[in-house]
């Protein structure tokens, strides 16, 4: 090979198309720039691959022919491959072909596999028990793994656990914890002497805590108590 020689086009084409060698990769090849390699291109007519999708190719070299045959494998589509990879689906295509695995996406998609992305991201059995017996509602649990109620009530039948609504705890509670007597004394005379922004600054909370102790202490609401007076 002689250096700053022009290759043929055949030999160019299989560099570019289909090693998806980059602009810089066949200028070291054959010791010119990239711009030189450019100007080849352009002189054989060759389609050029825009070269945003070269550089995310490049810029990602953790997906790897295992993990691009593993997502393939699973039976998903082009385009939530492209979202998984972050290459685009040009840039994913690019790989497919890189890797040698158009052949493998095609009879993937022919035979009709369908995904089941739910289950493949499913926690462990000792994860989900041991979320599912706190007593915590449903909301703060999907909160927590960052999933649907879908998902997570799909993950409870395939464990085998009995499903709760949304909003219902654990069926065994822990022991409630009540304030001293003393606290809810002066928590009392607070609730009937200061208005409602400063009571709710001083005991740093906010409204639906308050009338939490309302209910849990038994302390009739203010508006009550007014009306009783008749000063309302």
């Amino acid at each position: 090979m002689s250096v700053g020689k022009r290759p043929p086009r055949k030999v160019l084409e299989d560099l570019y198309k289909n090693k998806h060698k980059t602009l810089q990769e066949i200028g070291t090849i054959y010791g010119v720039s990239r711009q030189r390699v450019h100007q080849w291109i352009d002189t054989y007519g060759i389609e050029r691959i825009h070269s945003q999708y070269e550089d995310r190719v490049r810029s990602n070299p953790k997906i790897s022919k295992k993990t691009l045959t593993e997502y393939i494998s699973k039976g998903y589509k082009i385009n939530s491959i492209a979202l998984k990879t972050k290459l685009g689906v040009k840039g994913t295509q690019i790989l497919m072909e890189k890797y040698g695995l158009v052949a493998l996406y095609e009879e993937v998609q022919n035979s009709g596999k369908k995904p089941n992305s739910c289950l493949n991201s499913m926690p462990s059995r000792e994860t989900i028990e041991e979320l599912y017996n706190q007593d915590i509602s449903i909301r703060k649990i999907l909160n927590k793994l960052g999933v649907s109620q879908k998902t997570f009530y799909k993950w409870l039948d395939y464990y085998g656990f009995e499903r709760r609504t949304p909003h219902h705890p654990a069926t065994h509670h822990r022991p409630i914890i009540y304030k001293p007597k003393a606290w809810v004394a002066a928590f009392t005379e607070d609730y009937y002497t200061m208005p409602t922004k400063d009571l709710l600054a001083k005991y740093g909370c906010g409204i639906a805590t308050i009338y939490i102790w309302l209910n849990k202490y038994n302390i009739p609401r203010k508006q009550t108590v007014l009306r009783e007076r008749g000063d309302c």
